[in-house]
């Protein structure tokens, strides 16, 4: 099942925007800049599954619509076509916090490539959840950022302590209203 986004800011086609087979929360993910880690809100859209809604989305955008202009577009399509009410909040709760050891960092800071303004994040997991990540020219925030998006941890990883800024989705409808 192939899962696309084309076009929009910063794209060849950046007048058009085409998402293809998107499940409601990976669309709220764009509009809000949240991962769905740091979102609460009804079961069936928290859990996503092989028999979740998909949506297939083709929007025109203005001349010159910028990401941040774009992302509010897509919340005005969220608020009008699902009936979506958010807020925000902080909330304690559970989550993995990136932290210097007693004896101090073992990492080394790392050192592009000269001419290079490129970074690599590579993360493998074995079949019992060890984890190897090879990371180069990424900083901390991008490092717990990452893990948390791609290291199936089933909490958010951050670089700091304290309460998490969580998005709660308050009304949403599965079914959008027809154009």
């Amino acid at each position: 099942m192939r899962i696309t986004m084309t076009g929009g800011p910063g794209t060849d086609d950046p007048g058009r925007v085409i998402f293809t087979n998107y499940v409601l929360s990976d669309l709220i993910t764009k509009a809000y800049g949240f991962d769905i880690t740091d979102m609460s809100g009804p079961d069936w859209l928290m859990n996503p599954g092989m028999n979740s809604p998909r949506f297939d989305i083709t929007a025109k955008l203005p001349d010159g619509a910028t990401a941040e202009q774009f992302q509010l577009m897509l919340r005005d399509m969220l608020a009008s076509r699902f009936k979506m009410a958010v807020h925000r909040e902080a909330k304690e709760r559970p989550i993995f916090n990136l932290v210097a050891g007693k004896n101090g960092l073992k990492l080394k800071q790392s050192v592009a490539p000269s001419g290079a303004d490129t970074q690599v994040f590579d993360l493998a997991l074995d079949r019992i959840g060890a984890a190897r990540i090879h990371a180069v020219g990424v900083s901390m925030e991008t490092l717990a950022a990452r893990l948390s998006k791609r290291g199936n941890l089933g909490r958010p990883v951050r670089d700091a302590t304290g309460p998490v800024e969580t998005l709660v989705i308050d009304e949403l409808e599965k079914k959008p209203t027809e154009n």
